[in-house]
């Protein structure tokens, strides 16, 4: 138990020096969307379809994820290899962005996030 959860923070901590804007396929398109909220935001992360949401504890409202400064591969293999299998919702604290973008679609880019809870975790 405590060996995942050092492996954990230690793969959260270990990428924080990749570059923030090397995500943006254009200079423009960061102009492209309505920046609405920067604030830690806590809820459930889940993973299924190939895609990656967010569900806030306050109101309830998805989000699409966009990690920051992981690939989607990586991204994608670390929530397996905690939930192992898709669909398990595993409560989050996340630091980052709100944004809408053209198609109304909400996107959370995250910049660092935190795990609170795995389900199954604390079972005997």
């Amino acid at each position: 138990m405590k060996l995942i959860l050092l492996t954990i923070v230690f793969f959260v901590t270990s990428c924080s020096n990749i570059d923030n804007n090397s995500y943006l396929s254009s200079p423009n398109d960061i102009n492209d969307r309505k920046k609405v909220q920067t604030k830690k935001h806590v809820g459930w992360w889940i993973f299924g379809e190939n895609m990656h949401l967010f569900k806030d504890s306050k109101n309830l409202e998805e989000y699409e994820l966009f990690f920051l400064n992981e690939t989607s591969e990586e991204i994608t293999k670390f929530y397996l290899e905690i939930a192992e299998q898709e669909f398990l919702p595993i409560d989050i604290e996340i630091d980052g962005s709100l944004h809408v973008n053209e198609k109304k679609q909400k996107i959370l880019e995250v910049s660092d996030f935190y795990i609170t809870f795995i389900q199954g975790c604390d079972e005997q």
